[in-house]
């Protein structure tokens, strides 16, 4: 795991050498209502002007890359 913050963004990126998935069949999944957990976190990340990338394949583990602009509001967090 890997967590960078700039001026503009916070980036963390998960990483595993597990099973992996087929990224295509479970978003479907998801999005017909039988899922919910990568789902849920791309929609949180979109609202709050996010991004979440999934990188995975049967086999070859799985990248989960999030991204969140810096604002603000989180500098006043700190």
């Amino acid at each position: 795991m890997t967590l960078q913050q700039s001026e503009t963004i916070i980036c963390l990126v998960v990483k595993d050498d597990g099973i992996g998935f087929d990224q295509n069949q479970t978003f479907s999944k998801a999005r017909a209502g039988s899922g919910f957990g990568l789902f849920s976190v791309q929609q949180r990340m979109a609202d709050m002007a996010g991004s979440m990338e999934v990188v995975s394949a049967p086999g070859q583990g799985c990248t989960v890359t999030l991204t969140l602009p810096v604002t603000r509001e989180r500098d006043a967090c700190q």
